[in-house]
This record gives C-alpha cells, sequence and structure tokens, in this order.
C-alpha cells in the first residue's frame, strides 16, 4: 500500500510539472508569434525565476520595456506566488509583472491586480498584451 502511494505521489508529482511547462509553453509561443520584434527570453527550467521574459521593441525603439510572466496551472491559487513574483521581478528589472493562472484568487474572476501584480487568467493575458503594450508600446 505504501509502495502504491509513494507511485501515485510522484506520477502525480510529474503531472503538475508537465502542466506548468504547458503553461509557459502556451505562453512563450504565443508571444513569439504575434510580438515578433520583441525579444522573448525563456527561463530554462531549474533557472530561478518566473518563466519567460518579454522585451518590448518597435521599428523605431530597442528596449521600450519588459514584461515578466509566470503561469500557474494549479486548483488553487497561493497567495505566496504574489511576493515570491514580486522579488523575481526586481530581480530581472521588469517593468511589469503577469501573473497567468488557471486558479484565480478571491476577488478576482478574470483580471485584477494584487499588489501590483497583474493577475489573470490564459485567454486574459492576450487582452493585457494589447492594452498594455500595443495602446502604448513606449512605457
Amino acid at each position: 500500500v505504501e509502495l502504491t502511494n509513494e507511485m501515485k505521489r510522484k506520477q502525480d508529482q510529474g503531472s503538475v510539472q508537465l502542466q506548468g511547462e504547458t503553461g509557459e509553453i502556451i505562453i512563450e509561443e504565443w508571444l513569439k508569434e504575434k510580438f515578433r520584434l520583441d525579444e522573448i527570453i525563456e527561463i530554462k527550467k531549474g533557472e530561478s525565476g518566473a518563466d519567460c521574459l518579454q522585451k518590448i521593441n518597435t521599428r523605431e525603439k530597442l528596449g521600450c520595456g519588459s514584461i515578466y510572466y509566470e503561469s500557474k496551472i494549479t486548483k488553487s491559487f497561493q497567495n505566496t506566488w504574489i511576493e515570491k513574483f514580486k522579488n523575481d521581478i526586481r530581480d530581472k528589472g521588469a517593468d511589469i509583472g503577469v501573473l497567468v493562472t488557471k486558479a484565480m484568487p478571491a476577488g478576482i474572476d478574470r483580471i485584477g491586480k494584487i499588489n501590483g501584480i497583474i493577475v489573470c487568467g490564459f485567454n486574459e493575458f492576450k487582452i493585457i498584451l494589447f492594452l498594455y503594450v500595443r495602446v502604448n508600446p513606449v512605457f
């Protein structure tokens, strides 16, 4: 029984890790497809930090600003993510942090802000980009 439980735990852990990587890939691939002038920097597995950094460029100006992304595909939202992500944003020197999550925090249905961090679902992060970046590409 103990061996069966341990094997199930390890299988579930692998599944959670795979889900997290799926979230990262969804964001990175969409960014690369839609914002071809921007530099999309993947944070490699094992490196400290969030999932990817978008350095925004226009035809007229490079390095207009940056957005740091963290994705979470879990059953429940953890408030501890916010402070860790704020530290990651500071470490990378990013202008904006976007936490893309399947499980929304209490009080936020689709898009909101917690302590300066934009929190949204996987469909809503696309809207945020157009509002923040493409309406006014120079922060």
